[in-house]
């Protein structure tokens, strides 16, 4: 989910930053996937070399101090084996403010086709926001996910046959 952290000021806005960075919240199953792996996912996605205005810094939240101490080693890692500083801030994490609706799964409510097959399937904009299926879909669209992949993911996301068939078939249809 898109929105805000890492400042002090409450309910920060797109139009109204103060000392908040734009980031995005991660909800994930450790006995899935490690804290360390999605660091190395975030530091191998992008190389901060520079020092940038704060509401788009790199930063990394921990929640306690073991992650902490895997944030920081891992950085030090990416730092030596690139030669250069890493500006990325590391932050104890504090709050999460949502974006606004129109900054959430942006490419995917940008796709009104696919938008419009998904959206009923879901009782409120919040489930739809934090679904994983959404998630998914939204990184095909945005060109991060092959379909293979995806059809694959489709299967174990207990998305209802007919739903996902018809699914499938706007999004070859985008290509």
């Amino acid at each position: 989910m898109a929105g805000y952290a890492g400042g002090t000021t409450t309910d920060p806005s797109y139009h109204n930053l103060v000392d908040h960075t734009e980031t995005v919240k991660i909800v994930y199953d450790p006995d899935i996937i490690s804290y360390t792996r999605l660091l190395n996912i975030f530091w191998n996605a992008h190389n901060p070399k520079y020092r940038i205005k704060r509401q788009y810094m790199s930063i990394v939240f921990y929640h306690d101090d073991v992650q902490k101490q895997e944030a920081m080693e891992i950085k030090k890692q990416f730092e030596d084996k690139r030669g250069h500083t890493l500006y990325t801030d590391m932050v104890q994490f504090e709050n999460f403010y949502p974006a606004e609706e129109y900054h959430q799964k942006y490419y995917l409510q940008n796709t009104s086709k696919v938008y419009k097959e998904l959206r009923p399937m879901y009782n409120s904009f919040d489930e739809f926001v934090t679904s994983t299926l959404v998630a998914r879909v939204n990184g095909y669209i945005a060109g991060g996910i092959e379909m293979s992949s995806l059809k694959d993911e489709l299967k174990d996301l207990d998305v209802p046959e007919e739903n996902r068939d018809k699914l499938i078939n706007v999004l070859e249809k985008l290509g």
